[in-house]
């Protein structure tokens, strides 16, 4: 494990905005990506619902018991706040190994590009868009269905919504284009910042020209050591799926919540599909103990308070492991150990 996210945040190169973005963000981000595109394309099998059920004793959402579809459940929508707009450039081509992803530019394209079912995530600059533009994307994030004069359409396309952090003066100014409690849709926000911001924008720009020449060569170095990951070879891989010990680490996590009248089956599901998209980044058919225990973790780093409350572990945690620079305590072991600490269990390594 160590060496697989070791080596996949190495990229892109150091000369990439995206390298020096937070580690722990990266690896969520190419984990989105992986689960988008198999969501879209593969058939899995989900226990999201059966979970809900579970801890909504008197409530069933999807149909009968035995149902196992995927029905209710999707990628997550995000929200970025970044420095400057050509982060999200760069974090388009980068991510488009995983899934098929494209920057919505709301003046030459339009939300009919949905209507072709192209795309497992359409990116939006959310300074681009006008209140009717806001409106339509409320309608789809809400319901799953694009309006088209008095048709509608369902769309299972999730949606990165980013704004750039140097047009946000106040946060009223923020508010004024965050309307229909849009804002509320999404289920993990992100802050794509770096330390010492004013000195790194520059730098930043300036190296702009070169990473897009030396696209074809991130590429290159993601398809030598991760070609099972690309979105092509995604949409054939085999899944045995979780074990009874898996799911049930999944269960204790949303069973300890504070508030469960929050909690909907997207929220299990986009963790499940998490988890499931670790077990791919390590080459496994079955999503193991350390896979889920990951999943955990960054979803609950990342998913947004206002769709639930749920963000209980100590972040320093995680934050320690993942952006330690050293081979040696670069170690899941720290996370097992705390985890196992949380849940009053023991859990070993598999």
């Amino acid at each position: 494990m160590n060496k697989i996210i070791s080596d996949i945040l190495k990229l892109p190169p150091s000369n990439s905005c995206l390298s020096k973005i937070c580690r722990t963000t990266k690896l969520t981000l190419i984990l989105i990506s992986i689960c988008s595109n198999v969501l879209r394309y593969a058939k899995l099998d989900t226990f999201a619902h059966g979970l809900y059920n579970k801890l909504h004793t008197n409530k069933w959402v999807g149909g009968d018991a035995s149902r196992q579809a995927l029905t209710g459940v999707r990628a997550p929508h995000c929200f970025f706040i970044c420095l400057d707009e050509v982060i999200m450039v760069d974090l388009v081509k980068f991510c488009n190994y995983f899934c098929n992803i494209k920057i919505l530019h709301v003046k030459a394209d339009s939300f009919n590009i949905l209507f072709a079912q192209k795309y497992d995530i359409l990116v939006i600059n959310i300074n681009n868009l006008n209140s009717l533009q806001i409106n339509v994307l409320v309608e789809l994030m809400k319901n799953g269905v694009y309006r088209c004069k008095k048709a509608l359409f369902p769309v299972s396309t999730t949606f990165w919504v980013y704004a750039v952090k140097s047009y946000i003066r106040s946060e009223q100014e923020f508010n004024t284009y965050i309307k229909g409690n849009l804002l509320a849709r999404f289920d993990f926000l992100f802050e794509l910042s770096f330390d010492g911001e004013e000195d790194i924008i520059d730098e930043v720009l300036r190296n702009t020209d070169e990473v897009g020449r030396e696209n074809g060569n991130l590429h290159f170095e993601l398809n030598k050591n991760y070609s099972y990951l690309k979105k092509s070879h995604l949409t054939h891989f085999e899944f045995k799926g979780m074990c009874s010990v898996t799911k049930s680490i999944i269960q204790k996590y949303f069973s300890m919540a504070a508030d469960l009248s929050t909690l909907t089956v997207h929220h299990i599901g986009i963790c499940e599909l998490l988890c499931i998209s670790a077990s791919l980044l390590f080459k496994k058919k079955e999503c193991l103990i350390e896979h889920v225990v990951l999943g955990l973790f960054l979803y609950d780093k990342f998913v947004s308070s206002t769709k639930n409350k749920l963000t209980q572990f100590d972040k320093n945690v995680l934050d320690s492991v993942m952006n330690s620079r050293g081979e040696e305590s670069f170690s899941f072991q720290k996370l097992m150990n705390y985890f196992s600490s949380y849940l009053g269990a023991t859990m070993s390594m598999q």
